[in-house]
């Protein structure tokens, strides 16, 4: 708004602005309160329309609040699964798809749950689609996978789980899939 001078005891029309800026620079938007007759702006001193200039002269000003834009979170999350056969000494070496895997090896899965949005994952719940000879014998480091867990920003699960190849195992599947109240994932 632009400065006005009018007479002393004029009445003068005040403009009550509706409209909001959008403030790109500071992400959010400012809108018109309304009139005051004091620079603090404060309850019990708005002017009203029409106003009369008093007699002594003044200033009215305008009142904008500022209301900061609050972006949506991004839920977001990764799942990893990696397959390892396990030697001597436990020592392990990623499964490709050139490794000879036989009865009595066994393989280590190690199950990598990242939390990659901006918010925490809530009910965070794993399952296990595990195809085998023995699929019972799927050993969980801890016994039990994550179930209705909650996940913080940057947060990141890891579980183990080996099993032992049977001699009738033909194959061998792992399917990880990972579900929370807002995004999901999975890996095979």
């Amino acid at each position: 708004p632009n400065d006005v001078t009018e007479e002393v005891g004029t009445a003068v029309q005040l403009t009550n602005y509706t409209a909001t800026v959008n403030d790109g620079e500071n992400n959010g938007k400012w809108t018109f309160v309304g009139w005051y007759t004091d620079a603090d702006c404060t309850k019990g001193n708005e002017a009203t329309s029409p106003y009369a200039m008093p007699a002594g002269g003044g200033t009215l000003y305008g009142k904008w609040t500022f209301t900061e834009n609050t972006p949506e979170p991004q839920p977001d999350l990764s799942v990893e699964k990696k397959a390892y056969l396990v030697g001597e000494g436990d020592e392990t070496t990623e499964i490709t798809s050139t490794t000879k895997v036989r009865p009595g090896d066994t393989i280590q899965y190690v199950i990598t749950i990242k939390n990659t949005g901006d918010t925490a994952l809530t009910n965070l719940t794993v399952r296990e689609d595990f195809t085998a000879a023995a699929a019972d014998d799927l050993a969980i480091e801890g016994g039990v996978l994550p179930e209705n867990a909650t996940l913080a920003k940057g947060g990141k699960i890891e579980i183990k789980a080996t099993y032992v190849v049977q001699d009738n195992d033909v194959t061998v599947k792992n399917k990880v899939t990972v579900t929370t109240d807002d995004v999901n994932g999975e890996d095979e």
